[in-house]
């Protein structure tokens, strides 16, 4: 069938159970083009087109599980994604689709588990595929999500999830990122190459794992903001300005990494009167190697002949509470988020 202009919904099941739904046309809708509310279980959304519409072109909502949404098309929608799920949405297999040039997300997910998430193509949305508060062990593979305008992935507030064999490449801002309390999750065997700003970022997200992912050519390979005891080992992270940066983080370990060929320094952060595991005081900028001297009136510190980028993040250098001799010579600082280079209390 072909359904289209309606003041709504282009196909609407309510409680539908056992169907299947090939090969229509529901595109110029107001809201959705195909719409499954209040547990619409073990049905078959394939080869169907949902472009152009107000809202969705597929939507599942408020408790639809067990469904299968293969080998649909669903671009160019207005406000909201081309496939959403939304609340106990739990054990769909969304495979195959192409989800592009929706104003927001190619695919979207909010409080749904379990679910399967390969082999789809979201390109040049806001972000590709992002799965947002209490989204749960959920397997993301093989799916393409390049060029998007924000991000190619990103999860918010979800744990437990395996993101593997996607390619994130081309990004306006980041590859992959997970922030605001994404714990154990494992990303791993991804290509994040070509990004803008960073290839993968981690933000107030702990006990995640990052390995034998490609991460190339990004102004930041892997940033660690804010989060603790994450293991990113074993990645291919060359020709990144800068290859892996921590910011006020705790017990990650970091190893095996190639990060050859990067040519940036990551912004420096000093606070003299700093301490405990992790404190970034002179005692720990003595033994980086862009930190000579011993902070004294004959035997300065110096922190000379850098090229440092904020990644429009951070301040380019920042020193606080501090009372020894320092130099800072002939160091390019740009891309600061506030201050290119900042004393407090110096």
């Amino acid at each position: 069938c072909t359904v289209f202009n309606s003041d709504e919904n282009g196909i609407l099941f309510y409680n539908v159970n056992n169907s299947r739904l090939i090969g229509n046309n529901c595109s110029n809708n107001e809201y959705c083009g195909i719409y499954l509310d209040e547990s619409c279980n073990n049905n078959t959304i394939s080869g169907n087109i949902a472009n152009n519409n107000g809202d969705y072109g597929i939507y599942l909502n408020n408790g639809c599980s067990n469904n299968n949404i293969s080998e649909n098309t669903a671009n160019d929608n207005n406000n909201e994604a081309g496939i959403g799920l939304e609340v106990d949405c739990n054990n769909n297999k969304i495979s195959g689709n192409k989800i592009n040039d929706n104003s927001w997300a190619g695919l979207y997910l909010y409080d749904c588990n379990n679910n399967t998430i390969s082999g789809n193509i979201a390109n040049n949305n806001e972000a590709g595929i992002g799965l947002e508060v209490d989204c749960n062990n959920n397997k993301i593979s093989g799916n393409k999500i390049n060029d998007n305008s924000w991000a190619g992935l990103y999860l918010y507030d979800c744990n437990n999830n395996t993101i593997s064999g996607n390619t994130a490449n081309d990004n306006d801002h980041y590859g992959i990122y997970l922030y605001n309390g994404c714990d154990n999750n494992t990303i791993s065997g991804n290509t994040a190459n070509d990004n803008i700003d960073i290839g993968i970022r981690l933000q107030d997200s702990d006990d995640n794992k990052i390995k034998n992912n490609t991460i190339n050519r990004n102004e930041l390979g892997v940033l660690l903001y804010q989060s603790n005891y994450n293991n990113v080992s074993n990645n291919n992270v060359k020709d990144n300005g800068c290859c892996i940066y921590e910011y006020e983080c705790t017990g990650n370990i970091i190893e095996n990494n190639d990060c050859s060929d990067s040519t940036l320094q990551g912004p420096i952060f000093i606070n003299g009167t700093a301490t405990g595991i992790g404190a970034h005081n002179w005692t720990w900028a003595k033994d980086q190697p862009w930190c000579t001297g011993s902070g004294t009136w004959t035997d300065p510190y110096i922190i000379k002949n850098l090229k440092i980028s904020g990644f429009g993040l951070f301040n380019g250098i920042e020193i606080r509470n501090s009372n020894v001799f320092f130099i800072i010579q002939n160091c390019t600082v740009f891309n600061s988020d506030e201050n290119g280079i900042l004393f407090y209390n110096v």
